[in-house]
């Protein structure tokens, strides 16, 4: 039996030396700078009970916590957050306590790694809570806490991103905006093909010129002409007035607006926030307001606050490169194969010289017009590069993205590498009749447990990594799910489409930071690789 008494857990590292130092000091930085600001620091225990997150306003789904029981059989889990900790908390020590109340924390968190989606398991947080502050004042007050605590750790290289809540959410209560779940997960996701797709035609173009709505100040401006809904506007002056403030503060150049964010955690109600720096590929500080969250203890108790993620902090400080400026060159990584061949014809259409490419050899990274840095890989790795913020963009199929799950950005549909994601079975059966348990070959397995999740059908899966077609003809499977271009092969092993499920096509893909830190080149490569 092979031990595992010299590894750590999935998720979770130990930290040595120099990382050490990096993170006492960081935290160290924050501690003095919230103390100063008269913050109080709390500790909430590592285990809570699996109520506190299950249910109410920004409940987190099971799957993402790492639950066991206490020795009454009761339900606990290892605190996967911090904001709702202090709300019971609060609900049951400090109810008499002085509002406004400010208190910070420095303490960890476990979220489960979903299809290695995050970055760890085992996060140390350090961040600060405003209770029972209302208002514009108490939101500048925490947002220019926000840019003072990036500024101490990282210098002038970071940008804060505001946005607020009210924006969106006055726009998606309209009755003719359509399928406004999907449209949400969308606007999440900052996926802009598919918010044109569902809602281009909506709110005079609104959702599907978000874009052209996202960067610096001047797009405020932009915006008063557009939003006359009184909850948008209402929250547009606020967003403006806190954009102000950030000026006042010498912040100018670190402001980026986002008319159309969304927010991880559902209990966030007014304006929200996130801070990035170079070198990273998500953010390293989030928060906002949350008015509405302690109304799962029956208490009417304002509240904002925002957490820093140290780990994060400690891998762009022990980067130098990274505390230094944005790097002038953008680096897109090409999936090799035919997306590689008909994105270089797209540059080239585009009046770039790509002859360096064309006759590469065997090597991996090129330089492009003195402005790209080209790297070629597989297609999944092209995805975990751009996650990770090796790369600033990439071309990937949508085939990837789907199975792989990363939180990447789609900013465009590159329009090339058509085919769909198809069931098939074998002709004339009736995949969907009987009651025998139904056995799905797939080269996609995780897409495809999503598909028949979404029918309330469980299924078998089966992973096939050369021929799908194959497991019918030998009654390995009852069906398949696999990419569909012409549908010829299919006919030929005598198979038939069951039901498309949804169209594929290259995308271009970019991380948080590079969205944030690199738009106008995003823009400028947008307009190159758009082939209408």
């Amino acid at each position: 039996m092979n031990s595992n008494d010299r590894i750590t857990p999935e998720g979770t590292k130990d930290y040595l030396f120099k990382e050490c130092k990096l993170k006492r000091k960081a935290e160290k930085t924050l501690r003095n700078l919230f103390e100063t600001q008269g913050y109080d620091e709390v500790m909430t225990p590592a285990l809570e009970y699996y109520d506190v997150f299950s249910k109410g306003i920004g409940r987190i789904s099971q799957d993402e916590m790492y639950t066991l029981t206490d020795n009454s059989g009761r339900l606990v889990t290892m605190r996967p957050d911090s904001t709702k900790p202090i709300a019971r908390l609060y609900a049951s020590r400090l109810k008499q306590a002085k509002l406004p109340l400010k208190l910070y924390y420095n303490q960890t968190v476990f979220r489960r790694n979903i299809r290695l989606s995050k970055f760890s398991d085992e996060i140390t947080q350090i961040g600060v809570e405003l209770l029972g502050a209302e208002g514009l004042a108490a939101d500048i007050e925490i947002l220019l806490l926000a840019a003072q605590s990036m500024k101490e750790l990282f210098g002038d290289n970071f940008r804060i991103e505001i946005g607020h809540m009210g924006i969106i959410s006055s726009l998606l209560e309209q009755p003719s905006t359509g399928d406004k779940d999907a449209l949400r997960s969308a606007l999440a996701a900052k996926n802009y093909p598919e918010i044109e797709a569902i809602a281009g035609a909506e709110k005079d173009g609104i959702f599907s010129n978000l874009f052209s709505l996202f960067g610096g100040t001047e797009v405020l401006a932009r915006a008063k002409k557009l939003f006359d809904y009184d909850g948008a506007a209402n929250a547009l002056e606020e967003l403006t007035q806190a954009a102000n403030a950030l000026e006042e503060k010498g912040f100018k150049n670190n402001i980026i607006i986002d008319l159309a964010v969304i927010n991880e955690y559902d209990y966030y109600t007014g304006l929200v926030f996130k801070g990035y720096v170079a070198g990273q590929g998500k953010e390293v500080l989030s928060g906002g307001r949350y008015d509405t969250l302690y109304t799962d203890y029956d208490l009417d108790l304002s509240a904002i606050g925002f957490a820093v993620n140290i780990d994060e902090v400690v891998k762009v400080l022990g980067n130098e490169a990274a505390t230094k400026q944005v790097k002038d060159t953008f680096t897109i990584a090409l999936t090799k194969g035919r997306l590689e061949e008909q994105a270089l014809r797209l540059l080239e259409n585009s009046g770039l010289d790509c002859s360096s490419i064309r006759n590469k050899g065997r090597k991996l990274i090129i330089n492009l017009d003195d402005k790209y840095e080209i790297l070629f890989a597989k297609a999944r790795d092209v995805v975990t590069y751009v996650e990770y913020g090796v790369a600033d963009a990439g071309v990937v199929g949508k085939d990837v993205l789907l199975e792989m799950g990363r939180p990447v950005h789609e900013v465009l549909d590159l329009g090339f590498g058509k085919c769909r994601f198809s069931l098939a079975a074998q002709k004339g059966q009736d995949f969907y009749s009987g009651y025998k348990l139904k056995t799905v070959a797939t080269k996609y397995p995780e897409f495809t447990k999503s598909f028949f999740n979404s029918r309330n059908m469980d299924v078998e899966i089966i992973k096939i990594e050369g021929s799908v077609e194959l497991a019918p003809l030998l009654s390995l499977a009852d069906g398949i799910v696999d990419l569909v271009e012409t549908g010829s092969t299919l006919k030929e092993n005598g198979l038939e489409i069951i039901e498309d499920i949804c169209n594929i096509s290259a995308r271009l893909i970019v991380n948080s930071a590079a969205l944030r830190l690199k738009k106008r080149t995003i823009e400028e490569l947008i307009g190159r690789l758009s082939n209408d």
